[in-house]
């Protein structure tokens, strides 16, 4: 999936929605291709690296289309966020490549 329409600064339309399963509520990663990762023993390609740029949770879904809002986004009681997990990519992404476009993946997590 990828994002369709930036609505706002935390808040993007996906052209996924009920016909591929998405579902409100589902925590979801926009991200970056990264390597592509060969097994060690074989050779052969275990695919690409994924490297996050941002999480989100899905909030709205429609047939085609779902929107997600970042999961960075201020609370309605409190204007800041407090981040209690680390993430490896943290360090790694600069400001250019936090960035999100139309266009970027997006990986809805199932459950």
């Amino acid at each position: 999936m990828k994002i369709a329409k930036i609505l706002d600064k935390y808040t993007y339309v996906i052209d996924g929605g009920t016909y591929d399963k998405v579902k409100k509520g589902q925590k979801c990663y926009i991200y970056i291709k990264g390597e592509s990762i060969d097994d060690p023993d074989t050779g052969d390609s275990l695919g690409n690296l994924e490297i996050p740029k941002l999480y989100c949770t899905v909030t709205h879904v429609q047939d085609n289309i779902s929107v997600i809002q970042s999961d960075n986004a201020p609370t309605k009681m409190f204007n800041y966020t407090i981040k209690l997990n680390y993430d490896y990519f943290d360090n790694i992404l600069t400001d250019e490549m936090r960035e999100i476009k139309i266009g970027d993946y997006v990986k809805v997590i199932n459950d």
